[in-house]
């Protein structure tokens, strides 16, 4: 923003009955104008690699300087929106600068907002690692549960009737063989 406006010569031309130099202080208010409307857009107000916004403001300080310029210097204007100028009288400033902070606050949310989609995408890349890790862990028990199922069901069965078989014949041997047919030697 730039608040230092050439406003010498339209003074002068309202201080005076002069026609002739009335119209001259005119065209010269018009030129400096101009001449004020290059040198902002040419100076590093305009700046994207320092994140400046993509105009300046031209504050007019004067709102009767602003509605003159603005109704009899159309081209003028014109001229100045082509270079990004935004020309601003006291009264529109304010709505430009509301309209500036809106834009900004937007920014932000947005900025804001791109930064949570980004934490959500990386929860859903991170919940997906998380369930199929998750589904595979539920693999292994169920795998583990089957193994423990059979070895606890068959395993222990088998295992059971070798020990009773074990158990009969150790019994077996225990008892002495009184009508052996075969060893009359043993009582």
């Amino acid at each position: 923003m730039n608040v230092k406006f050439p406003y010498q010569n339209l003074q002068k031309a309202a201080e005076t009955d002069e026609r002739l130099l009335k119209d001259q202080l005119y065209k010269e208010f018009a030129k400096d104008v101009r001449a004020k409307i290059t040198q902002v857009s040419t100076r590093d107000y305009i700046n994207p690699e320092e994140n400046t916004v993509d105009f300046v403001i031209l504050f007019v300080p004067n709102e009767m300087i602003f509605s003159y310029i603005y109704e009899k210097m159309s081209d003028l204007w014109t001229d100045a929106m082509a270079k990004k100028v935004v020309l601003a009288g006291p009264f529109s400033f304010t709505a430009i600068l509301r309209m500036i902070r809106q834009a900004h606050d937007n920014f932000v949310y947005q900025k804001n907002i791109h930064k949570i989609v980004g934490h959500i995408k990386e929860f859903e890349r991170q919940f997906d690692m998380y369930s199929e890790e998750f589904s595979s862990l539920g693999r292994q028990i169920q795998t583990l549960t089957n193994t423990y199922q059979k070895v606890d069901s068959t395993r222990t069965r088998q295992l059971s009737k070798v020990v009773e078989k074990i158990k009969l014949e150790s019994s077996a041997d225990d008892k002495p063989l009184l009508n052996n047919p075969i060893d009359p030697s043993v009582h």
